[in-house]
């Protein structure tokens, strides 16, 4: 974990929670899926292009629902439904232990291209 004790429990994580990637996490995109892998616990995480798109945008500064309303702006979807897949993603992403100041309720080696919606892909 991070040098700071966790201040959030996964069943806490809702529409106004702000994540933000531990640092000790690095994130290669390989053909849109995002493969993360963290140092400290020495696992591998597989994200498909959806989760990918949502993990890139954990930056620490936005809430989940302002995120989720954003996603559905832009793949025009309803922005309920949106919301609901993003926490449930976050949720397992703090599960993983891969966010900062979350506590995590035990690791597994792969996140099964976790979905995200199966939003479509954005209008050109």
């Amino acid at each position: 974990m991070t040098d700071e004790a966790p201040h959030w429990r996964v069943d806490q994580i809702g529409p106004d929670f702000v994540a933000h990637p531990r640092r000790e996490v690095v994130t290669v995109e390989i053909d849109g899926d995002a493969v993360v892998y963290d140092e400290l616990q020495e696992t591998t995480h597989l994200l498909n292009p959806t989760g990918a798109i949502v993990w890139r945008l954990l930056d620490g500064e936005t809430r989940l629902d302002e995120l989720s309303a954003d996603l559905a702006a832009v793949f025009g979807v309803g922005v309920e439904e949106v919301l609901a897949d993003v926490v449930a993603l976050v949720q397992e992403l703090g599960q993983r232990g891969l966010l900062e100041h979350v506590a995590a309720e035990g690791a597994c080696d792969v996140l099964d291209k976790t979905e995200a919606g199966n939003l479509p892909r954005p209008a050109d």
